[in-house]
């Protein structure tokens, strides 16, 4: 494995990590969902743009085809998608813990790539199944009977923006997948700005009211680090690793996510959450093409059709 990629991937996945906990902390301040959401991707937009006009970064490569009309209104759709998924997301996560958010978000969202991926491709592998069973059972632990007193208008609003995110992930692969990444994400950032920008018009009336210094270090941090260094990371991680090895880190950002939570803002597990996440985070560590290959293999002839998925 490549060791510049691997140090790539663990920052990204790390990176990521902080989002939820971090958001959780700021809004338990006083701290507007949308006022924090349409600053962070104002802060995020303009950034990026610029690193992109000076970097060149928007110049399709050898075998990227270059950003059309096409491309474009696809890239706005996607944003216009991910925007209403952040917004749910985050009006989600003020009524729940950031664990919970972090580790329903990664459940719903992995789960509804893999039944959109596999109604695209006409089959479900063994593998695909697998991690079907293992992110059913652990929503069921997390909000079920055994999964102790949660909002359920937390769990419901945080199902949907990962539901929305699952359908955006197989979209972004199945129609942007040729076209330049670091232009499709401009695009896609500056309609995620817009769509936020309505729900802050509706819901905040136009008001931004950052109330401490610690509001807006999160809002920078945010912005800066999660939003563009963590993908940038992730990029170019993916390109030295190979998206399958950069899958297998994907537990870890689940993992964080609790442990800053537990750790920062003094959450608890139940025992049945703690079953549920344990089923999450195997479902996770097994997403990686490595695995799927060879657990596939072993199920050759058997009844289920053994044709490829996206990998969540």
């Amino acid at each position: 494995m490549n060791k510049n990629g691997l140090m790539l991937g663990l920052f990204s996945v790390a990176a990521y990590s902080l989002n939820t906990p971090l958001s959780r902390a700021i809004m338990l301040e006083g701290m507007s969902p949308v006022t924090l959401l349409l600053l962070r991707f104002l802060t995020a937009g303009l950034v990026f743009s610029v690193i992109m006009r000076f970097s060149g970064l928007a110049k399709a490569k050898d075998g990227q085809q270059a950003m059309n009309r096409p491309g474009f209104f696809l890239s706005l759709v996607g944003g216009i998608m991910n925007g209403v998924s952040a917004v749910s997301y985050y009006y989600g996560v003020m009524q729940l813990d950031a664990s919970m958010a972090a580790m329903i978000g990664a459940a719903v969202y992995s789960v509804t790539a893999l039944v959109i991926g596999s109604f695209i491709s006409n089959g479900l592998t063994p593998h695909s199944f697998l991690r079907l069973i293992l992110g059913l059972m652990g929503l069921y632990f997390l909000i079920g009977p055994s999964g102790g007193d949660i909002s359920l208008a937390g769990a419901g609003l945080v199902a949907f923006a990962s539901f929305i995110y699952g359908v955006y992930l197989v979209f972004i692969q199945k129609y942007l997948g040729d076209y330049n990444t670091s232009a499709v994400s401009e695009i896609s950032i500056w309609g995620v700005a817009a769509v936020i920008a309505t729900f802050w018009l509706l819901f905040d009336g136009g008001q931004i009211q950052v109330s401490s210094a610690a509001g807006w270090i999160t809002i920078i941090v945010q912005a800066i680090v999660v939003s563009i260094a963590a993908r940038f990371a992730m990029m170019i991680a993916i390109k030295q690793m190979g998206s399958g090895e950069y899958a297998l880190l994907s537990p870890m950002e689940t993992l964080l996510a609790i442990v800053w939570s537990i750790m920062f803002l003094g959450e608890t597990l139940s025992q049945g959450q703690m079953i549920g996440a344990l089923f999450i985070l195997s479902g996770l560590a097994i997403s990686g093409d490595w695995f799927a290959l060879r657990f596939n293999r072993v199920f050759v002839g058997r009844r289920l059709p053994l044709r490829r998925v996206p990998v969540a």
